[in-house]
């Protein structure tokens, strides 16, 4: 019995696409920045509310994520203070775009992801890739000491696991591991 290549390659595609799913992370620092010297971090406001979820859905979603971020600070010796002398002040955005599938490899992309439509749905419809940035500045200067992003489609569902897995691997990208540090 023979198959066709091209189905013998579609199934190929499907179960490396249902493998673990990977993040597109970047991150910068500010080479001048001494990270150490900083010891205690406040959030800024949080970012107006994206018209695409509910009030209900963006207050869970920005929980989720001010979670995930104290939850990395703390790891790395970081104290989180009131906002009135913090040492750091941390800030988040979220972007969401529309992204077109034009190929096999778009498709293998978005599912490698974690996107989880089906070929038909993503060929015809495309996705949402979702784009969380976090920042650090500065509490005296204002000035972008470290900022890390993190690009994946869009889930229908914005699992806790998710975003902090998301945090987790941009902050594996700060240049302080999260180990114990020396007081000052």
């Amino acid at each position: 019995m023979s198959r066709s290549l091209p189905t013998v390659c579609m199934v190929a595609l499907l179960a490396l696409a249902g493998c673990t799913p990977t993040m597109q992370v970047s991150a910068e620092r500010d080479p001048n920045a001494d990270l150490l010297a900083y010891r205690s971090y406040a959030w800024l406001a949080a970012p107006p509310k994206d018209p695409q979820f509910s009030n209900a859905n963006a207050d869970l979603l920005d929980w989720r994520v001010r979670t995930a971020v104290d939850t990395e600070m703390r790891a790395r010796g970081y104290t989180r203070t009131a906002p009135d002398a913090p040492d750091l002040w941390v800030r988040y955005h979220i972007h969401i775009r529309e992204t077109d599938v034009e190929s096999f490899q778009d498709y293998y992309w978005y599912r490698m992801g974690g996107g989880s439509d089906s070929p038909q749905d993503t060929f015809v419809f495309g996705y949402e890739e979702a784009t969380l940035i976090v920042e650090l500045l500065d509490a005296q200067t204002r000035q972008l000491v470290w900022r890390a992003s993190v690009a994946a489609p869009r889930s229908k569902e914005s699992k806790q696991e998710r975003v902090a897995q998301a945090v987790a691997l941009m902050f594996e990208k700060y240049p302080i591991q999260a180990v114990s540090r020396p007081p000052r």
